[in-house]
């Protein structure tokens, strides 16, 4: 999903709300589909996936300083159209995280900033795919983050919570959530604290793997952490 497209005039942002699908088997080919349904542009917002469907939580839109969204939409891969999904306990802007805890068939949600206030949100949400209804788990993670990564893993029916940015500097603890009970309990640490990183989790091997990220304000790493 495109969040932000290049420059317009004199160093001029401007996003978009389109999003578009790179077809690997077929045709090999990108191809545009319908705009996400928010009501105006949107970027910094997170995305999962869960069966047929794409999940897009929160995110960031124009006005002043920049205000959250307090958004949920999901693109429904048999009917190709979009759904509104029930709304967020609260806005959260600047890249939160979302994951599919696929033996609840639950959406969690963490972290983001509140719109017009410098705090990152350390409560985790939760929503029923099915019923929508929103609620806070049991137990906060241990500091207000955004840009972290959010991993699930079905063998244990944990969340892992990795790195981030708490306002002002990069983090490097890794936190677990038990998902039958919601406590939260640190896990260790990253050789490097980094927020934004790409990453992806091998499941069959129970490995996540970081690469890049920024590590303080302008300057990034080109070092590749395994969890």
């Amino acid at each position: 999903i495109h969040d932000h497209d290049g420059t317009e005039g004199h160093n001029r942002n401007f996003r978009v709300n389109q999003m578009s699908l790179h077809d690997i088997g077929q045709t090999n080919s990108m191809v545009f589909w319908q705009n996400i349904p928010y009501d105006t542009q949107t970027w910094d917002h997170c995305m999962t996936a869960h069966e047929d469907k794409l999940i897009v939580v929160g995110g960031t839109q124009p006005g002043w300083v920049n205000q959250g969204v307090k958004k949920m939409a999901m693109y429904d891969f048999t009917t190709q159209q979009w759904l509104t999904g029930l709304p967020l306990m609260q806005q959260r802007r600047q890249k939160p995280a979302c994951v599919m805890n696929t033996v609840e068939n639950a959406l969690y949600v963490s972290g983001g900033e509140h719109f017009g206030a410098l705090d990152s949100i350390e409560k985790v949400s939760l929503t029923n795919i099915a019923s929508q209804a929103w609620e806070y788990i049991a137990h906060n993670l241990t500091i207000g983050l955004y840009g972290h990564v959010m991993i699930y893993d079905a063998v244990d029916n944990t969340i892992f919570v990795i790195g981030g940015w708490d306002q002002s500097v990069a983090r490097n603890e890794i936190q677990r959530i038990d998902c039958e009970t919601g406590v939260v309990t640190a896990m260790g640490a990253l050789e490097i604290a980094v927020a934004r990183p790409a990453f992806v989790y091998i499941a069959h091997l129970r490995r996540i793997y970081l690469f890049g990220g920024k590590v303080a304000d302008a300057t990034g790493t080109n070092q590749t952490q395994i969890v």
